[in-house]
């Protein structure tokens, strides 16, 4: 059995002729890879180069999108003074991300601390949703499915066992 290579160190080895206490000196082969002295000096990309291309082009499409806009805020139907942001109602993937028609312009308390973090039960006792639901059904009938129906996604999944015995003959 091999015995760790650290000075006094009598216990077995886990790997690396290191035990398992003494696992952390050991180093990669070759050097650390995303260190200067390592073979790759750079890390890995975040983002390809087609994402980072569009990136660049939303930030000035949401700008103008912003400043063509009516400047009322989705959610709550107040107006907007500062651009904080812009909701996408089918996400930010792919085409989506430069698809003007799913985007709305939002205040950011509206948008990220209210409608994307409350329940569906939270969020229907907000003063606005009555107005904003009908705002959002004229914007798609989809969508308006979509909010309304969140609710309903329980009792779809977990309906009543069994009628009564009265109904069933």
């Amino acid at each position: 059995m091999k015995i760790c290579k650290e000075l006094n160190c009598d216990n077995s080895v886990f790997g690396g002729d290191y035990c398992k206490y003494h696992q952390y000196r050991r180093s990669m082969q070759g050097g650390d890879k995303y260190k200067a002295g390592g073979r790759i000096k750079s890390k890995p990309r975040r983002r390809t180069p087609k994402r980072e291309k569009d990136e660049r082009y939303y930030a000035i499409q949401a700008r103008e999108f912003f400043d063509e806009s009516d400047k009322i805020c989705i959610f709550c139907g107040v107006g907007v003074t500062k651009f904080q942001g812009l909701h996408h109602w089918k996400g930010r993937t792919n085409d989506y991300l430069l698809d003007k028609q799913w985007w709305s312009v939002v205040h950011n308390k509206c948008h990220v601390y209210i409608f994307h973090r409350c329940t569906s039960e939270q969020l229907q006792e907000q003063w606005w949703y009555e107005e904003f639901v009908a705002r959002l059904k004229i914007k798609s009938i989809e969508l308006y499915n979509k909010i309304t129906g969140r609710g309903e996604k329980i009792h779809r999944l977990n309906p009543l066992p069994f009628k009564e015995e009265e109904d069933l003959f």
